[in-house]
């Protein structure tokens, strides 16, 4: 084989093999990267932070970006959901979320679990803090936290929060 022939094959077989980017979408805009931070354990009733990092690494700026709350299911359980840590209301925002820092920029979307807020420039990244209530009976919680672009969806990135509410506070 030739010297220019394998210039030309080389490429197109790494490409081949490898694929496109998992943390570009199809358009070659940047996944945001997440981080959750919330106690493994906490006491029925208390209140806790639960932290929520988004950061841009692009390419591409958010001119918004979503914090969105739903179900997730517990390893080794088929079919078995928790209880939501995060639930949502019949109407109105989540009982469980006290507060949002910084504040959104609009009211909480369906069912009180969708946050929006400003935008994300890349490289640039944002934490945003939930003041948490923890639900009352004793049990494991858990969401799926995922965030993304509010105008290109399919700039989504998930994580998995869970919890275990006990009876009394472990120390």
């Amino acid at each position: 084989m030739s010297l220019r022939a394998a210039l030309v094959l080389v490429p197109l077989v790494a490409v081949s093999c490898f694929g496109p980017d998992p943390n570009l979408t199809e358009a070659g805009k940047g996944l945001p990267q997440l981080t959750v931070d919330f106690p493994a354990v906490v006491e029925r009733g208390s209140v806790h932070d639960l932290s929520v990092t988004v950061d841009n690494p692009g390419p591409g700026d958010m001119t918004s970006f979503i914090i969105a709350f739903s179900t997730v299911g517990v390893g080794g359980r088929v079919g078995v959901a928790p209880p939501l840590l995060v639930p949502g209301p019949l109407k109105g925002e989540s009982p469980s979320v006290l507060s949002v820092e910084p504040e959104p920029v609009a009211d909480p979307g369906p069912g009180g679990l969708v946050f929006k807020f400003g935008p994300l420039q890349e490289g640039e990244s944002r934490t945003v803090t939930f003041s948490v209530k923890a639900p009352a009976t004793v049990g494991t919680y858990a969401n799926s936290v995922q965030a993304y672009d509010a105008q290109e969806i399919d700039r989504i990135r998930g994580a998995r929060v869970e919890t275990e509410v006990s009876a009394v506070a472990s120390g």
